[in-house]
């Protein structure tokens, strides 16, 4: 059964429920919203040692950027930056919440210890790593950049 790589309206408790889905990953708040603990029976718990992670930029492209006088470059990375810290805030209020609700519903929540992260990561690298790097350009810099990401 393949892992859910649906757009996010079509993530939803049904799929599972028909087969359609075994697996997915999205953000802590849809997890929740999704109310996607009615069918399962545990969860990595985002965090520290998680296996992915939510990353939502707000992009704009350098030629628009460059375009741009120093003072209005100024205050959109001013902004960006605000806008940054605001979201890795709420981020983990919505991680936290995640837990307490999945727990609530008698869902089991895992947290991975440092030697299971490597571990799963070693998996990765043999398998879903070298396929990606293999069949798309660019593919193991582009792994590459994103593992750097701290």
């Amino acid at each position: 059964m393949p892992g859910w790589r649906a757009p996010s309206p079509r993530k939803n408790p049904a799929s599972a429920r028909r087969g359609v889905a075994e697996a997915t990953d999205t953000s802590s708040g849809s997890f929740v919203s999704f109310r996607i603990y009615e069918q399962v029976k545990c969860i990595t718990a985002p965090g520290e040692n998680a296996l992915w992670f939510m990353y939502e930029p707000v992009l704009m492209s350098k030629k628009s950027f460059d375009k741009l006088d120093k003072k209005q470059q100024d205050v959109l990375l001013k902004a960006g930056k605000k806008a940054q810290d605001y979201f890795a805030k709420e981020a983990k209020g919505l991680d936290d919440e995640m837990v307490k609700i999945f727990k609530e519903h008698k869902v089991d929540v895992i947290t991975l210890t440092p030697a299971e992260y490597d571990a799963w990561i070693n998996v990765a690298k043999q398998s879903s790593y070298a396929e990606f790097a293999k069949e798309v350009p660019d593919g193991k810099q582009l792994i590459d950049d994103a593992l750097s990401v701290k």
